[in-house]
């Protein structure tokens, strides 16, 4: 039995807690087969990761304390190409209730309806990501940070995820408006992409979880 794993049953077992791990990451592999591939797994180098992930969408106090997670705030997900960051995503969304279930987004697919649209798709990200009936905020998961390329728009080139981002912070402020984000840069690149200012408000809103740089690349 390889570190990995025994470190997080380790964990587990320390820490007093009401939900069995080991179960929900079985159902988290089942539902990764429904709906990716027969053959989708989790490797033994990406447990301590989805360990964090599922501490925090049960919302586990204690556990989220041992491990340095932060409930109150967002996520930055982040790892090399292919390493499941966005499959995982998705199987949380599918596996949350109906209450806590978040949009997807892929930043380059954000950054093309600016293009089409303009400054609503600012507002789209942003201020209109309320409920209507309960007027709470919906969390959103912005896919592939760093990956978009800056938009031309009537002559001005503009970064569309800094500025959602930025109106997502004040948000994150007013409201606890939750933002997830995948990417596969580190804190340097991303100040270097987007600014200091914007790296620091990343770091309030969210909690860091890392895959290993030897995360192999799972796509097909």
């Amino acid at each position: 039995m390889s570190d990995q794993i025994l470190s997080t049953q380790r964990i587990t077992k320390t820490i007093q807690t009401p939900y069995d791990y080991h179960e929900i990451l079985q159902l988290i592999i089942a539902k990764g087969k429904e709906m990716f591939h027969p053959d989708y797994d989790i490797d033994d180098i990406d447990r301590a990761p989805i360990l964090k992930l599922m501490t925090y969408f049960l919302q586990d106090e204690n556990l989220a304390d041992h491990l340095g997670i932060d409930l109150y705030k967002g996520l930055i997900i982040n790892g090399p190409v292919g390493c499941g960051k966005t499959a995982i995503m998705r199987i949380m969304r599918a596996l949350v209730s109906p209450r806590e279930r978040f949009l997807i987004r892929s930043c380059r697919e954000v950054s093309l309806e600016f293009m089409r649209e303009g400054y609503m798709v600012i507002s789209r990200y942003s201020k209109q990501c309320f409920d209507i009936q309960s007027g709470a905020p919906r969390p959103s998961c912005f896919d592939d940070l760093g990956q978009e390329t800056d938009v031309n728009y009537f002559g001005n080139s503009m970064n569309v995820m800094a500025d959602i981002l930025f109106h997502r912070y004040d948000l994150f402020m007013e409201a606890h408006m939750i933002t997830y984000l995948t990417t596969n840069m580190d804190g340097e690149e991303l100040e270097k992409r987007y600014g200091l200012r914007l790296r620091s408000r990343l770091r309030q809103m969210c909690n860091l979880i890392a895959f290993s740089p030897d995360s192999k690349d799972k796509r097909r």
